[in-house]
């Protein structure tokens, strides 16, 4: 009999402490949050440049492009989620990436675990800039379009929600626009 009222008043006990420390709210954390509740929101990462070049290399197989190409990259976030991007200009070999008139740059989205290809814009020639001003929430890109049969001019390619543009010859004609007006990218 000892033994059960023993027990009885251990599982009172028990119960009684389980219950106090779920419902008084004493253990809410400085901040006054719960701590068994999920973690709060935390702020985006930017994924390391390994991480980057792996999922170029994955496009490059993809388009049966030289696995050994040479390009310069740039990370900026260009669509205003706190992670930065990346665009990437090829630049050799000079058949496959490049022609007469330029090379071609992919506009890359970091992601949560891997970067994607939002566009493919070929041909293009340094100097470009990311401008401040946005179209459908992405960053404008200038690029200036010269010794073509055009007259030369700057052009603004503008995200229209799924991609930009991949022939700048098309884009309309950029705004006057200083070349402080942004970032300028492969110099």
């Amino acid at each position: 009999m000892r033994h059960v009222r023993q027990a009885k008043r251990l599982a009172f006990v028990l119960t009684f402490l389980a219950l106090s420390a779920c419902g008084s709210g004493a253990d809410r954390s400085a901040t006054g949050t719960d701590p068994l509740l999920p973690f709060p929101y935390e702020e985006a990462r930017d994924l390391d440049d390994s991480v980057l070049i792996a999922s170029l290399q994955e496009i490059m197989k993809a388009r049966g492009g030289p696995l050994n190409s040479r390009f310069d990259y740039t990370r900026i976030d260009l669509d205003n989620d706190g992670r930065k991007d990346a665009l990437v200009y090829m630049k050799t070999p000079f058949q496959y990436w490049c022609g007469q008139h330029g090379c071609s740059m992919f506009v890359m989205r970091a992601g949560l675990e891997t970067f994607e290809l939002v566009s493919e814009i070929e041909p293009l020639r340094p100097p470009m800039i990311v401008a401040n001003d946005t179209t459908n929430g992405w960053r404008d890109l200038i690029v200036r379009i010269d010794g073509r049969w055009s007259k030369t001019k700057d052009v603004a390619l503008q995200f229209d929600g799924h991609d930009y543009p991949g022939n700048p010859e098309q884009a309309p004609t950029a705004r006057t626009i200083a070349w402080n007006e942004g970032v300028i990218v492969f110099q």
